[in-house]
């Protein structure tokens, strides 16, 4: 999980050899099954990078009328939505922190891949994090994706897809246009 550099290597030494022998069946047979590779570890690791940590919280700031700025706290453990808490304008930001840490569900660690919550539940929590505005308030443990990862190597197999895709389409527009 950590580097997929050896895999991509061999299948798109593979990939091209089959495409330089113009059997281009094959070629794209390989190259969705890589893609298919890359986006299931890519997803298990970006799960499993939130559900090993113990505790995590994040602020988002609304708005609570004209000049007004309240913030949305939010306690993640292992993966987990344990808790959340909006703070007031008469109340110190300190005090909601300890607040939402004391009374925020207590989530054991399993250590399974999801110890605390489902598939659905972690994504909607790193969406969330990934959404606009969220701030990093405190972590215990790590949260870290490795880089010669599987996001990594997907996102450079996709861009290598849509540039064939508007090759295809490209084509496809001349062959149509010199028809007509």
């Amino acid at each position: 999980h950590r580097d997929v550099r050896p895999i991509v290597n061999f299948l798109s030494t593979q990939m091209n050899q089959f495409a330089l022998d113009e059997n281009y069946e094959h070629a794209a047979q390989i190259r969705n099954q890589l893609g298919a590779f890359l986006r299931g570890v890519s997803r298990g690791t970006r799960i499993r990078s939130i559900t090993r940590i113990p505790e995590l919280i994040v602020a988002r700031s609304i708005s609570a009328g004209e000049e007004r700025i309240q913030w949305e706290f939010i306690c993640i453990r292992y993966g987990r939505l344990a808790g959340s808490a909006l703070s007031r304008p008469e109340v110190e930001i300190r005090q909601t922190l300890d607040s939402l840490r004391s009374t925020s569900e207590v989530v054991e660690n399993s250590e399974l891949i999801l110890p605390a919550s489902t598939y659905e539940e972690v994504e909607k929590i790193l969406n969330y994090l990934e959404g606009e505005g969220v701030r990093l308030v405190s972590i215990d443990g790590e949260w870290s994706l490795p880089i010669f990862g599987a996001s990594s190597a997907l996102n450079s197999l996709e861009k290598v897809r849509n540039r064939d895709q508007v090759s295809a389409n490209f084509w496809l527009s001349s062959i149509q246009r010199a028809n007509n």
